[in-house]
């Protein structure tokens, strides 16, 4: 089951990544180069993150030390793993956004649709 999850998400972000790119070539909006990095590449960091983070806290919960902050808050008792890693997650998540937003602000407006030219300028008079 977990395959068939992490295949349909590679073929999502695969798809993404397609249509992003299709859009970037033709509108050259740098706000979809912010989406790309939001919607493809953050989560293949976040994933790289948090498999070292996981090997971590393995080794946290296996009773071996860490040095790196904030896992040696656990180690310290001033933090437990179970918040720890909600705290985690939900840093990733946030960072996830932030680019999202980033790349929604840099969109520029649509372009209006028809034959005729956006500005006036160009229209016969009568």
């Amino acid at each position: 089951m977990t395959g068939v999850l992490i295949v349909l998400n590679c073929l999502v972000v695969i798809g993404i990544a397609g249509i992003l790119l299709t859009k970037y070539r033709s509108l050259r909006d740098p706000g979809l180069l912010w989406l790309g990095v939001a919607l493809v590449l953050w989560p293949l960091v976040s994933w790289v993150l948090g498999s070292g983070e996981r090997l971590l806290m393995d080794r946290l919960a296996a009773g071996k030390s860490v040095g790196i902050y904030p896992f040696c808050l656990v180690a310290q008792g001033r933090l437990t793993l179970v918040s720890l890693t909600a705290i985690l997650s939900y840093l990733h998540h946030l960072v996830g956004a932030v680019l999202a937003l980033v790349g929604v602000a840099h969109l520029r407006t649509a372009r209006p649709a028809g034959p005729w030219p956006a500005s006036g300028a160009d229209t016969p008079r009568s």
